[in-house]
């Protein structure tokens, strides 16, 4: 699986690196609102644990292809896990009240698809694409200590993301996106995998482009 996800990731970077020279490029800033959760299937069941919120941040890249065709690179420290919760938690070798914090770098690439709102140039558009993440921590929090539980947790993830939002004529933008988590990040069992809900609000200004 490590070296299928190495591989996914060589080729968003080939991806990245033929955005066409005569599209516009703009880079930018955001702020970020993240909602995770820690889905778990074992025994022919499903669970969502109760999901972990944080803050932060990060920058991009984009490309306008078209005026309404986007490639999109981002890059953010995204923290994801769950809260304690008193039952038997994922990534954990007891029972008992448990919390996980996963610590990860994580690059999404979308493709924007807008639609033009008006004569003011606002657009409203679409974003899907693949999301590659590096985990940097991974800690269990139980009986008021934390653990590092990095052996037990895999290194990549990869995801599937799908959202929408809204970007104005002075480059700010809004926009939300749900992440399916499509790698068993636990090394034993139960398989375990990030779902993620985050909401960004930040500004993109051309850096260079067409003439």
């Amino acid at each position: 699986m490590r070296v299928a996800a190495v591989r996914r990731a060589l080729a968003l970077g080939l991806l990245a690196a033929a955005a066409p020279a005569a599209a516009e490029t703009r880079v930018g800033v955001f702020a970020a609102a993240t909602q995770s959760f820690l889905s778990v299937r074992g025994a022919g069941n499903t669970l969502l644990f109760d999901g972990h919120g944080s803050f932060g941040g990060g920058g991009l890249v984009a490309w306008d292809l078209e005026p309404n065709l986007t490639l999109e690179l981002q890059g953010s420290f995204v923290s994801k896990g769950d809260e304690p919760w008193a039952v038997f938690q994922p990534l954990s070798p007891d029972p008992g009240s448990a919390g996980h914090r996963l610590a990860y770098f994580e690059a999404p690439l979308f493709v924007k698809c807008a639609i033009p709102l008006g004569e003011g140039g606002e657009r409203a558009y679409v974003l899907t694409g693949p999301a590659l993440a590096l985990r940097r921590r991974a800690t269990l929090l139980a009986g008021g200590e934390a653990r590092d539980i990095g052996a037990s947790v895999r290194r990549l993830d990869l995801g599937l993301g799908l959202g929408a939002g809204v970007r104005f004529p002075t480059g700010i933008f809004f926009e939300g996106q749900y992440t399916w988590g499509l790698v068993d990040i636990d090394r034993g069992r139960p398989r375990t995998r990030n779902r993620t809900l985050q909401f960004r609000l930040g500004v993109a200004v051309p850096l260079f482009g067409r003439s």
